[in-house]
């Protein structure tokens, strides 16, 4: 089940579940105006290279196109835990996609929260970022 709320919404969520330690992540889905593809996959990629050079507690920060739908662009965001996340929300680069992103998009994104399980990332369990 999806939801659309806002990043500062899931912090807050975690918060009242009592999970602010251990790694988060999210799944996020905009459905892309078609006029606005190449527009928004800039700010995207403006964003990440920030993300790249500040964020080290950003674990993952994948954005994905929709094979099957062109218009949909998916984020995968793993984080060291919730302040890390919290962190990353508090970026100058963070705040402008966040406030520049609207324009781009038929409608809110579509945000899960995940726990992760098990897995890898880089040959490395899940559990070594923890």
């Amino acid at each position: 089940m999806s939801e659309s709320v806002s990043n500062y919404d899931a912090i807050e969520a975690c918060r009242d579940h009592g999970r602010e330690d251990g790694v988060f992540a999210l799944i996020v889905r905009f459905e892309v105006r078609p006029d606005h593809l190449s527009s928004f996959d800039t700010l995207v990629s403006d964003t990440l290279v920030e993300i790249q050079a500040r964020e080290a507690e950003t674990v993952a920060y994948v954005s994905h196109r929709n094979r099957d739908h062109p218009n949909e662009r998916i984020f995968y965001e793993y984080y060291r835990d919730i302040a890390a996340f919290a962190a990353h929300e508090e970026q100058v680069h963070t705040r402008r996609f966040l406030n520049e992103r609207s324009q781009h998009l038929v409608r809110e994104p579509e945000v899960w929260r995940l726990e992760p399980i098990n897995g890898a990332i880089g040959g490395k369990n899940l559990g070594s970022y923890a």
